[in-house]
């Protein structure tokens, strides 16, 4: 199965401060190991699956996407970015 984010910049802003000079390329590949390292490894892979395709028809699916695993993958990628990169940002918000 091709790579898809499940997240994107714009997830970021309503968990945690991060400024518009930060860069998506900067990010991305942080949402990439959060998503594949600590999330993929610890689910099914039919759940993954059904995450990963159209969510407009699962409305059970997408209410627990955007309540739990939203969150943990943006703070699990914001943790990964700051530690190999927060020494480059002056102001995060």
């Amino acid at each position: 199965m091709a790579y898809k984010p499940l997240i994107i910049k714009s997830d970021f802003k309503a968990y945690c401060p991060i400024n518009n000079n930060v860069k998506d390329s900067d990010l991305d590949i942080h949402i990439r190991d959060a998503q594949d390292i600590e999330f993929k490894s610890w689910v099914d892979d039919t759940f993954y699956t059904d995450l990963m395709d159209n969510l407009s028809s699962k409305p059970e699916l997408t209410d627990l996407f955007n309540d739990y695993i939203k969150p943990f993958l943006v703070c699990g990628a914001y943790y990964k970015f700051l530690l190999w990169h927060g020494r480059n940002i002056s102001k995060l918000s």
